[in-house]
């Protein structure tokens, strides 16, 4: 998720570069509300393993990595022990109080996807689970030019999205959230254009869900 300024109605232009959409902040209020219920539903550190296993083939610590949407900091502690310099940052100061209580020794930010507080080309890698999931169609590239922007060139890059057609607000166990679906196809598009080199991209079922998954470099 990002952090943004003020809500923007239909009709009145475009958003700035770290404004939400209203959806965007109604899923933010759902994690911040639900952030202790999330921390104790979905503590398994090894849900992304076969991933976190395939990212350090692709980037050898010692390296300075992005846990970008970290949440309750399910995945810092994983990515930490293959000997990652790890910065956490999401949206949801509830999620972030979690990830504290369980991290303490992290870097933790309250920042938005869309306006990260971090140097430009100041990251060896990014690693973003289900978070991208959460941006509209039409703000991936914006998005994605971020992460291209604090990456260094040749800079590794996993994310996971959900695999479905088109995006809507869902009702879930934590309350309504935005969700913007994707495709394999499409979303390795969106990375190319994004100035990205495709590694590789999958589609994969896993507790129940459809997932795309995808690691990426970022081209000189």
């Amino acid at each position: 998720m990002g952090r943004g300024g003020q809500d923007e109605l239909p009709g009145e232009g475009a958003l700035r570069a770290g404004q939400l959409t209203e959806l965007e902040h109604q899923t933010q209020r759902a994690y911040d509300v639900a952030a202790r219920q999330w921390a104790a539903a979905r503590s398994t550190a090894d849900f992304w393993a076969a991933e976190h296993a395939r990212f350090a083939e692709l980037l050898a610590a010692p390296a300075r990595v992005l846990d970008l949407g970290c949440g309750t900091g399910r995945d810092i502690g994983a990515l930490t022990r293959s000997g990652y310099e790890v910065v956490g940052a999401d949206l949801s100061a509830g999620m972030l109080e979690q990830a504290r209580r369980e991290h303490p020794e992290a870097e933790l930010i309250e920042a938005s996807l869309y306006e990260l507080p971090l140097k430009n080309e100041s990251l060896d890698g990014v690693c973003s689970a289900a978070t991208l999931l959460h941006v509209p169609h039409e703000r991936l590239p914006q998005a994605l030019g971020e992460i291209h922007r604090v990456l260094r060139p040749g800079g590794v890059v996993f994310c996971s999205v959900k695999a479905g057609e088109g995006e809507r607000l869902v009702e879930g166990d934590v309350g309504p959230r935005f969700f913007a679906f994707h495709d394999a196809e499409g979303f390795a598009r969106a990375f190319s254009e994004a100035g990205f080199d495709v590694a590789r991209v999958e589609r994969l079922e896993r507790a129940g869900a459809e997932w795309i998954t995808l690691f990426a470099r970022r081209g000189r």
